[in-house]
């Protein structure tokens, strides 16, 4: 029997047989590069997809994750000129909290343990929710001594709704546990787990003395968002503020500090996937020069 024939179809049957047989040493070479061009190709159109779908997601919840349009902060109690001036903002919406660390009392575990305390007033948040459980619980304008602790802290301490918690001098009942908090990520609660009481209650334990490390911050929300009318009264006013020791920060500069961040994720998973696609590239060229 002749390997090759006239008409063409027996003679190339019979060399792909040949080539399939010819490459059985370097078969597994060959699969393995081309999966990694594949892999490289398909890694660098997701990364591609990821980055769009992620850009448009964070511009369409950007304004829940940071729980305000724009929030001040400082680490006095604001003066009368600033809250003049917060007075000529013509905000739509406004909350208060105060932030400090101290030591928490489980009385039922009898457990001690440094969190971070935040003192919220009526309206927090602004923009977004805090996930919470049970979902309804709530300490905002809550006119009762209540608390909603970190999950982490209810996890490591076997802690259940209506256990007391002892921050300072005033004991508080526990009425849920949450997981997100705008304007806040996961990190900020893993040294020192966060607990939520009422605003009106912070008073009563004492802890806002001389010595004390505390943070007062003030957000506002306008029904129209940041118009740069109001982004450039902000900008005028900076170096105002700055001399009473009050910061401010915007949506839109939040919204540009996570998206740095990711970008530079981007940037990464890019590159692995270019590293994957160059090395099959190598990978075919070698082994089809070999062969």
């Amino acid at each position: 029997m002749k390997p090759y024939s006239e008409t063409g179809s027996a003679g190339l049957s019979w060399a792909w047989r040949m080539a399939w047989r010819d490459a059985r040493r370097h078969r597994h070479k060959l699969i393995l590069f081309s999966l990694s061009i594949v892999f490289g190709v398909a890694a660098l159109t997701a990364v591609k997809s990821f980055s769009t779908n992620l850009d448009q997601e964070l511009k369409k919840q950007a304004r829940g994750i940071f729980s305000a349009d724009v929030a001040f902060r400082s680490n006095e109690p604001f003066s009368q000129e600033v809250e003049d001036f917060f007075d000529t903002l013509g905000a739509s919406g406004n909350a208060r909290s105060i932030r400090l660390s101290s030591m928490a009392n489980f009385t039922e575990s009898k457990a001690t343990r440094l969190v971070s305390v935040r003192a919220l007033g009526e309206g927090f948040p602004l923009n977004g929710r805090i996930d919470t459980t049970p979902t309804e619980a709530s300490v905002s304008g809550n006119p009762n001594p209540v608390a909603i602790i970190e999950d982490s802290l209810q996890i490591q301490y076997g802690l259940e709704i209506g256990d007391p918690v002892k921050i300072g001098e005033s004991t508080f009942e526990i009425i849920g546990s949450f997981t997100k908090l705008p304007g806040e990520n996961s990190f900020s609660g893993t040294f020192a787990p966060r607990v939520l009481i009422p605003f009106q209650y912070l008073e009563s334990t004492g802890l806002i003395q001389f010595g004390s490390r505390i943070h007062y911050r003030t957000y506002f929300s306008f029904k129209k968002g940041l118009t740069p009318d109001i982004k450039s009264y902000l900008k005028d006013n900076r170096d105002f503020l700055r001399e009473h020791n009050t910061r401010f920060r915007t949506v839109e500069g939040r919204q540009e500090s996570i998206g740095d961040t990711l970008d530079q994720l981007k940037s990464f998973l890019g590159l692995v996937g270019l590293i994957a696609l160059l090395l099959g590239g190598a990978g075919i060229a070698g082994s089809a020069q070999s062969y």
